[in-house]
């Protein structure tokens, strides 16, 4: 229980001498989020955002957490930019295929193009991390929307 304080301190200490350090404000945030302070975390997430707009891991953080908190469309545009800056992140272009597959189950509905998106970065998902723990529950969903994409005719 000390040591996430001491680090806490350690972060607070470093943005008081250099304002601007992102990583600092981002480790906060992971702090204050292991603390379940969810508030605090978004807001250094932000603040890491702020002074680092293509910092990766704030990013997929807050992308996650909007995930979890049903609010997949505000993760979607995070993991959106996230693979603008590093297109080989396997476990961004899982997050954002889940993240739209979310959106659609709390619509009811999704359209043409997030249906391809997500099979998209399912696949690229999946040929990196082939072994992956989710690689089968990945695929089942992949064919699932596969048939939404071609519904069988009547």
């Amino acid at each position: 229980e000390k040591q996430p304080d001491t680090a806490f301190n350690y972060y607070e200490r470093t943005v008081t001498i250099n304002p601007s350090f992102a990583d600092a404000y981002y480790r906060m945030g992971v702090i204050a989020f292991q603390k379940k302070q969810n508030d605090k975390a978004i807001q250094y997430m932000q603040k890491a955002l702020q002074y680092d707009a293509s910092h990766l891991d704030a990013l997929s953080f807050l992308g996650i957490f909007y995930y979890q908190a049903n609010q997949p469309q505000k993760a979607i545009p995070l993991f959106q930019k996230a693979l603008k800056i590093d297109p080989k992140r396997a476990d961004i272009h899982k997050n954002l295929a889940l993240a739209y597959v979310k959106k659609g189950q709390l619509e009811k509905e999704m359209s043409e193009s997030e249906i391809k998106q997500s099979i998209s970065s399912f696949e690229f998902y999946l040929k990196y991390q082939p072994n992956a723990p989710d690689a089968e529950q990945i695929k089942k969903i992949i064919v699932a929307l596969k048939k939404n994409l071609n519904p069988p005719k009547p």
